[in-house]
């Protein structure tokens, strides 16, 4: 057998031992294959194409590795609505276990990490602190912490927008239907 070719076959050998190896252990251990292209499916959600397998990584962390040709659906993530009002439920708690509950000014709830959270949840999270207020879900101190952060969020300061004074959740909430500097 003439030299060349013997390194042929052993180069192609080799590439084709690679890739019987990186097959296996995607699927074995439930892997993405070192050999891959990735396709961004939006959100948290992306496929490792390799070349006999595709490996899924959905949003809701569930990992699949499926031989190629087998369709794979990542389950439908919860609605964002839902999701952002549990983020901003959640965070109200910590706020209330966090504060002084001792104090009057409820501007003293909002100067710590989980309000900053719900701030940074950005414009989805206006219409969902609407509802939420609408539905009774927000009263008392997470009402009035609902209001500080649709202004922030908006970046609408009624009083200095619209010289429109409110001390409480429902004067803010019937204000701002009407009032919210164009943010819906």
């Amino acid at each position: 057998m003439k030299k060349s070719l013997k390194v042929t076959l052993i180069v192609l050998s080799i590439l084709i031992g690679i890739i019987v190896l990186d097959t296996l252990q995607a699927k074995v251990f439930d892997n993405s294959p070192l050999i891959k292209i990735r396709d961004n499916l939006g959100e948290d959600n992306y496929i490792d194409k390799g070349i006999f397998v595709n490996h899924y990584h959905c949003s809701n962390k569930e990992k699949v590795t499926t031989w190629k040709g087998i369709k794979f659906a990542c389950p439908e993530e919860e609605n964002s609505d839902e999701k952002i009002e549990k983020e901003i439920v959640a965070n109200l708690d910590k706020i209330a276990k966090a504060a002084d509950v001792t104090s009057s000014n409820p501007f003293d709830y909002t100067n710590n990490r989980y309000y900053k959270n719900i701030v940074n949840l950005g414009k989805k999270a206006v219409p969902v602190l609407e509802d939420m207020y609408k539905k009774g879900e927000l009263t008392g101190v997470n009402a009035y912490l609902s209001t500080l952060a649709i202004e922030d969020i908006a970046n609408c300061n009624l009083l200095e927008k619209y010289n429109l004074e409110w001390s409480t959740a429902s004067e803010f909430y019937r204000y701002w239907e009407n009032n919210n500097c164009s943010f819906n």
